[in-house]
């Protein structure tokens, strides 16, 4: 997760957990489906025990696995995860501390290909066209904890090879293929950087105001952007923070529906028919006191009041076949923690236990 040099000092869950009659073993050896979706649990930084728990579905019934990583390679992760990308076919997991990204394939989390180590330093998220994946990668803290030599890798998904690379802004995090440019959210500035292509050049940057920092396209084909107060010192005015649309012509800031309760982290998902917006929220920095999620529509000028309201949420998803909302949930680095899943109108219909650091999800 965001600045994770300062993990420690977060509190991520353990939390009583109900189980559904539809339950299977929880530690039973992972065994694919034909759906279902993975919860990335970051771990803990001192022990790098990041790792995945699968969640293969049958109808209204499915069956959870641990480690399912471990599972299917009779190795662990050996670092904390942070972004988890799939197109459907292949996973590609971008491993802290371990300083590397693996490539899998996504049903069977089966290693396509060694890992990619060299020269990635703090890999974070990816975005994937054609054949080709492009990773932001931090690259080493200097003296002042500035980060000067961030980048973004590009990977041959067919080889498994790094075939180039690119330097960005400090501290990159989300990046988003769009109308054949690729955006960058540079999260310790208050700009996204648009790059061509072909050339890699630099071609644009975007004032958001705020620290950016993860992409959603709606049902329209808009491009918008979380705008929160990150890590930026000073911390940008509340009128800034929420969730921004890019009007991507003339490279400008469209419209933006204000939400000063964002999360730092900036956390926000596209509904399963492309027309609402989610966005993760708290009342304090780390989410370890109330958290919300809420949500808007995207031709709406604000948010509607919370969804789903409760302590330590440290992440979400929407299902893309039925609308639900997965929420993470954490609340120690030491222990286990869990995932909920509700219904669009906010009817929590489960939890069960995750690794230790639940925060993303990736259906398939």
């Amino acid at each position: 997760m965001k600045n994770f040099y300062k993990l420690s000092s977060l509190l991520l869950v353990l939390i009583g957990l109900s189980f559904a009659s539809c339950e299977k073993n929880e530690e039973q050896p992972y065994i694919p489906g034909t759906a279902g979706f993975y919860v990335n649990n970051s771990g803990n930084f001192s022990e790098g025990n990041g790792s995945i728990t699968g969640v293969v579905q049958n109808g209204e019934e499915f069956t959870l696995s641990q480690r399912v990583f471990n599972s299917a390679n009779g190795a662990g992760l050996g670092g904390i995860t942070e972004g988890f990308y799939s197109d459907g076919i292949i996973g590609i997991i971008s491993v802290q501390a371990a300083d590397k990204i693996e490539i899998v394939d996504i049903k069977t989390m089966v290693r396509r290909f060694d890992p990619i180590s060299e020269g990635i330093l703090t890999p974070r998220y990816t975005a994937k066209e054609g054949n080709f994946a492009y990773t932001t990668v931090w690259g080493p803290y200097e003296d002042d904890y500035s980060l000067k030599n961030s980048k973004v890798v590009v990977i041959n998904t067919s080889t498994g090879k790094q075939v180039a690379e690119f330097n960005v802004g400090g501290g990159p995090e989300g990046i988003v293929i769009y109308n054949g440019k690729i955006y960058v959210a540079i999260s310790n500035s208050t700009n996204v950087e648009v790059y061509n292509m072909s050339s890699y050049a630099l071609e644009a940057t975007i004032d958001v105001m705020a620290a950016p920092q993860h992409f959603v396209i709606d049902r329209e084909n808009n491009l918008w952007v979380s705008t929160s107060a990150g890590y930026l010192f000073p911390a940008p005015a509340t009128t800034e923070l929420g969730v921004a649309k890019l009007n991507t012509t003339d490279n400008t800031v469209a419209s933006k529906v204000q939400y000063s309760g964002i999360g730092k982290e900036g956390d926000i998902q596209i509904s399963e028919d492309g027309y609402s917006i989610y966005v993760l929220g708290s009342d304090d920095v780390y989410q370890n006191a109330t958290t919300e999620v809420v949500s808007f529509g995207i031709n709406d000028t604000s948010v509607d009041s919370p969804v789903i309201s409760g302590k330590y949420f440290k992440g979400i998803g929407v299902n893309p076949a039925n609308g639900n909302i997965h929420v993470a949930v954490a609340e120690s680095f030491s222990e286990s923690g869990s995932f909920r899943i509700y219904s669009k109108d906010g009817d929590m219909l489960s939890e069960q236990a995750t690794g230790v650091g639940p925060f993303h999800f990736v259906f398939y």
